[in-house]
C-alpha cells in the first residue's frame, strides 16, 4: 500500500486519497485585508486549493477489477457498461 507523502502544498503536490491537492497563490502572494461588520480588520489569503482527480487511472482501475468494461457504441467513441458485482 502507498503512503501519503506529507508536503508543502505551497511548494508542491500531495497525492491524498487518490486526488492530487495542491495549493496556488497569486503572483505575489498577496493577502487581501478588509475590515469586518464590527470594524475589525481581517486579512484573507488570495490562495486558491485545488484538487484534480486522476480519471483515466481510477477508470482503469474499474475495469481491471471488473467493475466496468467498455462497448464499442459508434464512430464517437466507446461506452462504459457497469457490471454487476455477484459476490
Amino acid at each position: 500500500m502507498e503512503k501519503t507523502l506529507i508536503t508543502n502544498a505551497a511548494s508542491g503536490k500531495a497525492h491524498f486519497l487518490g486526488t492530487d491537492i495542491q495549493r496556488i497563490s497569486s503572483v505575489r502572494g498577496e493577502i487581501k485585508r478588509f475590515r469586518n461588520s464590527k470594524g475589525h480588520s481581517q486579512r484573507v489569503s488570495t490562495a486558491w486549493l485545488i484538487m484534480n482527480v486522476p480519471m483515466q487511472k481510477i477508470l482503469k482501475r474499474l475495469q481491471d477489477r471488473g467493475i466496468v468494461r467498455y462497448q464499442n457504441q459508434n464512430e464517437a467513441g466507446k461506452m462504459m457498461v457497469p457490471q454487476p458485482i455477484l459476490k
